[in-house]
């Protein structure tokens, strides 16, 4: 007979129904479900994760760098006077140049957009150009003033028709003809990248100190196209680095981030090298002059000192650089606007000049680190802070890294930190609801009162089979043959079999009876002296019940099968009415 296993089917589907249950019904069921995904990797659709304004802050700021710009000109700038009336300037003839020499300081910010030394800023930062406006301003205000001063009313009434667009293209005009007119000669200019963890007390030690920049790409149009951008080179390396993103992502309402060294945040010089991160929204798209692009007009907070700055989208991308503030004339009426240039602007320029944006290992492992942390993976975490911090040691990483490996070590050693299979299982079991886990006990225990049944089942259909494998061999025996057919459920089948035993007994001791009584005759065994050793059992008949009626008798009851089946089976079998009875009174 062929061992069933259908049982322990029933157990594991009652199982997976409880544990199905308790999900469903937990009210943190969703949760589970995520979890259970996350351990069987099936893969998510959802985006990927942002990082907190503190997080953001650690990646960005070690790549924000302060950009110092030292120049000694002597320059030679001819009179000059220019008329609102027809819109014309002119030197005055027979003048003598003026000559001056003067030191000038530009300062501005900038970002590493390359490990290998490769930063981005503003044109107006580094030009030439910047440092001849800044020295021809006084001469062009004057000329101005002085050709203004002699306005009459009807002068001032047509000039009042001119549009904005005239007036800025006749300043554009002036510029370009009191730059052409004069003579520049730069005695010395340095651009400097002033290193993050310089330890100067003064200016002049923080500058001497810093990396000497060479100009890459500049554009010396800035104030005629908008496309505000340049490229320097420090003979850096390994540096932490920015990845440029779109400039299209943003929308008016939107939230952007902005770095930067605004001048007007320095309390002394001890506070030349630390960067400010402002926020605010997006407040419209403005054209450019020759409108080809957007810029964009935000209300985070900068000042002179933030030119060049990175400007972050709400996603922790770069979305453009910030270029120029509200003039001084707007302010005083309220307003203060920042302006920045697209980040498309900025990629146009790293590919004309064949450098790659690259953001390097520092911004890749930290943002790895940061993500692992959030999840308590604080062993794998600390590992990716280290290889972050591997950057050069000259921009300071490790005072944005180590709280974060701080945190990871606290993690660890309170034991709430998930480094292996274990601990993730821990923190699944732990995230069940109070239901269910009463359903999953309750499944447990049905699971093992359901084993302990299936358990005496399976011990009384092993019992029941060696029985059945004896009759077959003592059938085989006698050439006959026994098929137990199981029908409708195991249970039945235990009925049919324990029928079928009872049966077999009885015709096989009936059998075997029937051949011990025509072996030997009753009488002449009465006769015999061994009369004396059988019990009396019926009064006034001294004679015992035969030893092999006694056997059957026995066993049948065993069987189940009452007196009046034992009677009629015995007179089937030729036993007379005198020696069943007799053996029937005896007490079985």
């Amino acid at each position: 007979m062929r061992k069933n296993y259908f049982y322990l089917i029933i157990p594991l589907a009652l199982f997976a129904i409880s544990f199905a249950s308790a999900l469903a019904l937990s009210s943190r069921g969703d949760f589970v479900l995520k979890q259970l995904a996350s351990t069987l990797n099936v893969s998510s659709d959802a985006p990927p994760q942002k990082l907190s304004e503190e997080e953001l802050v650690s990646m960005v700021k070690p790549a924000v760098v302060r950009i110092m710009v030292r120049a000694e000109v002597e320059a030679s700038i001819p009179l000059f006077r220019v008329s609102f009336k027809d819109f014309t300037v002119k030197t005055v003839p027979n003048q003598k140049s003026i000559k001056i020499s003067t030191p000038i300081d530009i300062s501005g910010s900038g970002f590493v957009v390359n490990p290998d030394g490769y930063i981005l800023t503003n044109a107006h930062v580094v030009s030439d150009m910047t440092i001849k406006k800044k020295i021809l301003a006084p001469f062009i205000l004057l000329a101005i003033n002085y050709d203004l001063s002699s306005f009459s009313k009807e002068d001032a009434k047509n000039l009042e028709k001119k549009t904005e667009q005239e007036g800025l293209e006749f300043g554009k005009r002036i510029l370009d003809y009191a730059v052409e007119e004069s003579s520049f000669t730069f005695k010395t200019k340095k651009i400097v990248v002033l290193n993050p963890t310089s330890l100067g007390t003064t200016r002049e030690k923080i500058l001497n100190e810093g990396f000497t920049a060479e100009v890459v790409s500049v554009n010396d149009n800035f104030y005629k196209d908008d496309k505000d951008v340049a490229i320097l080179k420090i003979a850096e390396k390994n540096l932490p680095s920015l990845r440029l993103g779109s400039g299209d992502k943003l929308s008016v309402g939107g939230q952007v981030y902005v770095f930067g060294f605004p001048s007007n945040a320095e309390l002394n010089n001890n506070n030349l090298l630390e960067s400010t991160f402002t926020k605010g929204l997006v407040n419209a798209f403005k054209n450019s002059q020759n409108t080809d692009f957007k810029i964009f007009q935000t209300d985070a907070k900068i000042s002179t000192g933030s030119s060049g700055g990175p400007l972050f989208d709400a996603d922790g991308q770069v979305a453009g650089l910030v270029t120029f503030k509200t003039s001084s004339e707007n302010q005083s009426n309220g307003d203060n606007f920042a302006f920045a240039v697209p980040a498309e602007i900025a990629k146009t320029v790293l590919s004309n000049s064949f450098i790659i944006n690259d953001d390097g290992i520092y911004g890749a492992h930290l943002k790895a680190g940061l993500l692992l942390l959030r999840d308590k993976h604080c062993k794998d975490a600390i590992t990716e802070f280290e290889l972050a911090k591997s950057v050069n040691k000259k921009f300071g990483v490790a005072r944005y890294v180590d709280p974060y490996i701080e945190k990871c070590n606290v993690l660890i050693s309170s034991g709430l930190s998930i480094d292996s299979k274990w601990d993730e299982f821990m923190v699944k079991v732990r995230s069940l609801g109070m239901l269910a886990w009463a359903l999953f006990a309750a499944g447990i225990f049905l699971v093992v009162i359901l084993g302990i049944g299936i358990t005496i089942l399976l011990k009384r259909l092993k019992k029941d089979q060696t029985e059945l494998n004896h009759l077959e061999r003592v059938i085989e025996h006698q050439g006959g043959v026994v098929e137990v057919v199981s029908t409708q459920s195991p249970f039945t089948t235990v009925v049919r079999q324990e029928k079928n035993i009872r049966d077999v007994l009885i015709q096989q001791d009936a059998k075997e009876i029937i051949e011990k009584k025509d072996a030997f005759d009753l009488t002449s065994v009465n006769n015999q002296n061994n009369i004396g050793t059988r019990p009396t059992v019926l009064t006034g008949d001294p004679r015992p019940p035969n030893e092999a009626l006694l056997i059957y008798i026995k066993q049948a009851r065993l069987a189940g099968l009452t007196f009046q089946a034992i009677e009629k089976a015995l007179k089937d079998a030729g036993w007379n009415d005198d020696e069943i009875s007799r053996a029937l009174a005896v007490p079985q």
